[in-house]
């Protein structure tokens, strides 16, 4: 494979650089061009489990997109398998805000409630 490329031995992989072939009339082209192992795994993690983020209110943004997704009517439940990652106290919250804001209503008491969007919704 060094052969193939402007890299010394004994270091391979130690980049990610591309493996080039001059040709006889001296043009350059690409035999293999690598993708990063680490941003090949995090893409196919992220494909599996959705996509991962920490920055603040957005929790509540993914409960809002997953009430948008969801039936007109939906229970807690629902909500819970279409947020994995969100803990119940935070689903709670954003439920809350959201029926503050009037853009969903409670149809009953308890975990069983259903829940029932108002109105168009756009962010």
């Amino acid at each position: 494979m060094y052969a193939l490329t402007d890299e010394k031995g004994g270091h391979w992989k130690d980049k990610d650089n591309a493996i080039l072939e001059v040709r006889p009339d001296g043009r350059r082209a690409i035999r293999f061009r690598p993708v990063s192992a680490l941003i090949a795994a995090y893409k196919e993690f992220e494909d599996r489990v959705g996509t991962i983020t920490t920055a603040r209110g957005a929790k509540r943004e993914m409960v809002q997109n997953a009430v948008m997704r969801l039936p007109p009517r939906f229970r807690l439940g629902d909500l819970q398998q279409a947020c994995p990652g969100v803990s119940y106290p935070t689903l709670k919250r954003a439920l809350a805000d959201l029926q503050r804001e009037k853009r969903i209503r409670c149809l009953g008491k308890g975990r069983d409630a259903e829940w029932e969007r108002i109105g168009s919704w756009s962010h």
